[in-house]
This record gives structure tokens, sequence and C-alpha cells, in this order.
């Protein structure tokens, strides 16, 4: 079986396409589509989006957590990092024609 589904407008594909004979018969093609249900690094391998798919269909949460220190001089621009890394929508570009941020009070690291 197969499902050649290339450069379309394809946004989202439905869970219950991992339960076809696609599965085993590695058919599915997707290349040239935006895919924004399918995390990025997923998106080349037809194996992996259906996995993906059939982890979605079988109600598994893929949950991504990542702990981050930034540290930096004073006005480096720590806190718009942070806010543009939070905010994928928010370019840092955007971000820096704004006026400066408010001093977010910091802490102070002595050596010695």
């Amino acid at each position: 079986e197969a499902l050649h589904l290339m450069h379309n407008k394809i946004q989202n594909l439905p869970p219950t396409l991992a339960r076809t004979a696609l599965r085993q018969s590695r058919g599915l093609r997707v290349e040239g589509n935006p895919l924004s249900c399918i995390p990025d690094n997923l998106r080349d391998s037809p194996d992996d989006i259906l996995g993906f798919l059939e982890d979605v269909h079988e109600g598994v949460e893929q949950v991504l957590f990542i702990r981050v220190m930034v540290m930096g001089d004073e006005g480096a621009g720590k806190t718009s990092l942070v806010r543009c890394l939070h905010d994928p929508d928010l370019s840092l570009k955007a971000l820096l024609r704004q006026p400066r941020l408010p001093d977010t009070g910091g802490a102070a690291v002595g050596g010695g």
C-alpha cells in the first residue's frame, strides 16, 4: 500500500493513519507539506511520522522540558533571550527595536 501526498498544503494527518497497512509498507510520502501537527525532527521519516501518529492515537503525550540558567553582564540581553525562547512568535529583531526593558533585579554573584 502507498499514499503519496507530496507537495500539497497538508498541515494535519489523522492519528488513525498509523493503524493502516502503511505502517508495514512504509508507503507514506508527505514531503513538501507544512505538517504543523508533526514535530520538525520527525518529518523526514515515514516511520517516525507514523510512530508519532500512533502515539497520538494511543493517547501518549510527548513532554519536553529544558532547564536553562542564563548568566551574563547587566544589559547583555538575558531577559530578551528568555522572552524569545518562551514565545516562538516573538522575533529577537522585533524585540530589540523596542525600548529597553526595565531592570529585572538579577542576582549578584561574587567571586572571592
